[in-house]
């Protein structure tokens, strides 16, 4: 059985040069939020940032707290007014998460999408 497919997070600009979290895997129905159900397990199958600045803007992106050793982009410079579009095929467990930080704050809008793999419902 295929699991159902969901925008996990955004479009949401990052706000900080800092590492932030921008989306935990159990952490209720949206990203940062709860629910009645958590999701234990996701595959993220796409990661879509675009660059609303009028210069070039360098992304890290992690899984789990940032760090050279988990780095999925380290650096990575999307062109003004560009895009990163990039189909993945990460499995997700609960308490796993994502990070974003770029070099200058507030200049890209995040989107990631998910398949949802499992759900535990919530009493």
């Amino acid at each position: 059985m295929a699991g159902i497919l969901k925008r996990v997070l955004g479009p949401v600009q990052t706000t900080t040069t800092a590492s932030a979290t921008r989306f935990t895997v159990g952490d209720g129905l949206a990203a940062g939020g709860s629910g009645k159900n958590a999701y234990t397990k996701v595959r993220i199958i796409n990661i879509s940032v675009v660059n609303t600045h009028t210069s070039a803007v360098a992304l890290n992106a992690s899984i789990g707290a940032d760090g050279a050793a988990t780095r999925l982009y380290d650096a990575f410079s999307i062109a003004s007014k560009g895009i990163l579009d990039r189909n993945c095929n990460l499995i997700l467990k609960t308490g796993e998460f994502i990070e974003f930080k770029e070099d200058v704050g507030s200049k890209l809008t995040l989107i990631v999408t998910a398949e949802i793999l499992d759900v535990e419902v919530l009493t």
